[in-house]
């Protein structure tokens, strides 16, 4: 799989990750998240869970 390609799938799986996560959130936050290689590797359930983890250290 080409590098485009795993970039682009890795941005498609954080937005909506993200996205799922900010359903019942009220508040306005800008996020920037910098993905490592290393992130293409995590299972959609193991990044929701990371995600959370960190969202929640935020609120």
């Amino acid at each position: 799989m080409g590098s485009a390609v795993r970039r682009n799938r890795i941005k498609r799986r954080l937005r909506a990750a993200v996205a799922e996560l900010a359903k019942g959130s009220s508040k306005g936050l800008d996020i920037a998240i910098l993905a490592k290689p290393s992130l293409f590797e995590l299972s959609y359930t193991e990044l929701l869970s990371c995600l959370g983890h960190l969202m929640s250290r935020i609120q």
